[in-house]
C-alpha cells in the first residue's frame, strides 16, 4: 500500500474546509474503519478471490508495477491527470407531458398538417 501520511493532511483539510473537528473526526474514522475493512476480507479472502478471477500473484505484481510506473511518470512530468472534476449542476427540470398533450402534438405535427391523422 503506498500511503503518505504526512502527504495527505493538506489534501484532507482541503477536502473538508466546511467541517468542524467532530466532522472530520467522523472522516477519519469512517475511512479508516473502510480501509481496515477491504484489508481484513482480502486477507482473509484474497487467495479466493484471486482464484475467481483467474489472476497470479505474479501478474497482480506486474499490474501493480505498471500502475507505479504510470503514477511515477505522471509525477515526474507534471501531467495534468485525465480525471477532471466538475462541480456539480442540476438537472433541467422536464416538461411534464400527458397523454392527452403527446397525442395532439402528434395529430397537429407541422410536416402532416391538421387535416391529416397519423394514428387511424
Amino acid at each position: 500500500m503506498i500511503l503518505n501520511p504526512f502527504g495527505n493532511i493538506p489534501i484532507f483539510l482541503s477536502l473538508t474546509p466546511k467541517l468542524d473537528e467532530a466532522g472530520r473526526a467522523r472522516v477519519i474514522r469512517k475511512s479508516s474503519l473502510t480501509a481496515l475493512a477491504i484489508l481484513l476480507v482480502f486477507a482473509a479472502a484474497g487467495q479466493v478471490i484471486f482464484h475467481l478471477f483467474s489472476i497470479t500473484i505474479g501478474a497482480f505484481r506486474i499490474a501493480g508495477g505498471v500502475l507505479l510506473f504510470l503514477m511515477a511518470i505522471e509525477m515526474l512530468y507534471g501531467l495534468q491527470s485525465r480525471a477532471k472534476i466538475h462541480p456539480p449542476t442540476r438537472p433541467k427540470p422536464r416538461r411534464r407531458t400527458t397523454w392527452r398533450s403527446r397525442r395532439s402534438a402528434r395529430r397537429w405535427s407541422p410536416d402532416r398538417g391538421p387535416s391529416q391523422r397519423c394514428c387511424r
